[in-house]
């Protein structure tokens, strides 16, 4: 990996976690409802330069995030983990897709669906135990109906205007 890429990752990693934190002292209307701006980070590494880049602002981001927050090995940082590296994961095989079947803001939504039924399913089956929380669902889907599509315009916007652009995401734009 070349001084540029590297220093590309460490600044969508920083602000990644800039905006992690921010987002974390806004005031929520509904608990556990985040717009999670700093998966646009974690996306644009994703669509750069591929899945392994995702996952590294993706984790560095949630380890830092949950550091600056005090979160660290609370329910929360592992809730945040499992979701995410579900979500990238799940994005980055979508991404081959990319123009034929789905858009970028296509395949935000369906990762954001993903971390949500995920972060869903570890609280349900670790921390809590009960059916109950499945109730949860219909709002958690909402939620990333619009978090997904919000996510998505954004990283289409910086996708277009960048001179990172690139069209395949195993291409490297730092060379």
């Amino acid at each position: 990996m070349n001084i540029k890429k590297m220093t590309m990752l460490a600044v969508l990693t920083a602000l990644a976690s800039a905006l992690f934190a921010i987002e974390c002292i806004i005031p929520n209307p509904i608990p556990f409802v985040r717009l999670g701006l700093a998966n646009t980070l974690s996306m644009l590494a994703l669509l750069w330069w591929g899945w392994r880049e995702g996952v590294v602002v993706l984790l560095l981001r949630v380890f830092i995030g949950a550091l600056i927050t005090g979160r660290f090995m609370q329910p929360v940082f592992f809730l945040s983990l499992a979701g995410g590296f579900a979500a990238v994961i799940v994005m980055a095989l979508l991404t081959s897709f990319t123009g034929r079947f789905f858009s970028i803001i296509g395949i935000s939504v369906l990762g954001a669906i993903v971390k949500n039924g995920v972060q869903l399913a570890v609280a349900g089956l670790i921390f809590t135990r009960h059916s109950a929380i499945w109730g949860l669902l219909p709002m958690f889907l909402l939620s990333a109906l619009i978090s997904g599509i919000f996510i998505g315009l954004i990283v289409e916007l910086i996708n277009r205007r960048t001179v990172f652009q690139v069209n395949t995401p195993m291409t490297d734009p730092c060379v």
